[in-house]
């Protein structure tokens, strides 16, 4: 189905978290009663990977869409964390929430990389809605780690249990952002494979790039494995970001298609 997207409004909007902070968002309206959440990644925001082109593709399918900046990124309120993953799927607990105040049913949420990951774990603690899309998610959480941080990183936070880090890909200011041992517990104790387990009712679609340099696309197949009603589609030569325009469209198309079927 195809929608006059003349007739669309998009405006910023906000909303509040379980614990008080304010997050900045933007609502793609097309009068429709049907709505989904797009979920950015890491240190990303609203408007970054694809997700104001998969709001477009959504609204020409008749979908409203809302997405926001998580707890501590981009314009919302709140500390920048690391691996946080259960509070951000809370997060999306009160986007849903949000659009249900507009009148809106909730038919789908689509995360990419920590993202896809948070997306699953909103649907392995709450699994009330019938679309998942997990972009390119990392199933294997205490990976991925050392290289970003250094081979000592265990180490240091055993001793220190706070660094200052500085990474160009967080806002947040000169000083960086402060990396907790806590923080670094939960990331690593996070169980992937308890959540997706424990989806039963919302069908799962993994899309992921054969030539993704940042995840290996053997965590989608874990993905697979773990998930009860799940599909699963490898984009071949596509990379992490979907750089190129031809895997960009690719996985646009697949997700609107999966999102917006009956």
């Amino acid at each position: 189905m195809s929608t006059d997207t003349s007739t669309t409004q998009e405006r910023k909007t906000s909303f509040k978290n379980s614990s008080g902070d304010l997050l900045s968002g933007i609502l793609v309206n097309v009068g429709s009663s049907e709505a989904a959440v797009l979920c950015h990644g890491y240190a990303d925001t609203k408007n970054g990977f694809h997700l104001p082109a998969l709001a477009q593709a959504l609204a020409t399918r008749g979908c409203s869409t809302l997405r926001f900046d998580f707890t501590g990124n981009g314009d919302s309120e709140g500390r920048f964390r690391y691996g946080n993953y259960a509070a951000e799927a809370e997060d999306v607990r009160c986007a849903i929430e949000l659009l249900h105040s507009h009148g809106k049913t909730v038919k789908a949420i689509l995360g990419h990389s920590k993202g896809g990951d948070t997306v699953v774990t909103y649907a392995g603690t709450y699994d009330d809605i019938p679309k998942v899309v997990n972009v390119s998610g990392r199933f294997h959480l205490e990976r991925g780690i050392t290289p970003r941080f250094g081979k000592d990183i265990f180490e240091r936070l055993k001793k220190e249990k706070t660094i200052q880090v500085k990474d160009a890909t967080v806002t947040t200011g000169p000083d960086g952002w402060t990396l907790t041992e806590e923080d670094m517990n939960e990331r690593v104790s996070h169980d992937m494979g308890k959540l997706s387990n424990a989806i039963k009712k919302s069908s799962v679609l993994t899309i992921h790039g054969g030539a993704d340099k940042t995840i290996p696309f053997a965590d989608a197949h874990e993905f697979a494995k773990h998930i009860q009603n799940h599909q699963l589609t490898v984009i071949d030569g596509a990379s992490h970001n979907y750089d190129k325009p031809q895997h960009a469209q690719q996985m646009i198309q697949l997700a609107t298609d999966f999102m917006t079927a009956a």
